[in-house]
């Protein structure tokens, strides 16, 4: 399974075909759009902010994609 980069706004978006369809890596786009140097701490917020709001997280499952450094 092979990584395909996309771009959004001018940035790398991690993504792989999986099951049929594609799956991306939220913390890219998390600094595409808030540009935030401490992805983790965005991703916190951006989930709390969601589940306030209702979302339903369950979809949201981690997957193993490379670092910017090619490692897992």
């Amino acid at each position: 399974m092979a990584e395909v980069p996309a771009l959004f706004e001018g940035y790398n978006i991690r993504r792989v075909w999986h099951n049929d369809e594609w799956w991306f890596a939220i913390v890219d786009f998390i600094v595409a759009l808030t540009q935030t140097p401490d992805l983790l701490a965005g991703w916190q917020r951006l989930k709390r902010k969601l589940r306030r709001q209702g979302a339903d997280l369950t979809a949201m499952r981690p997957f193993a994609f490379l670092d910017k450094g090619g490692h897992r």
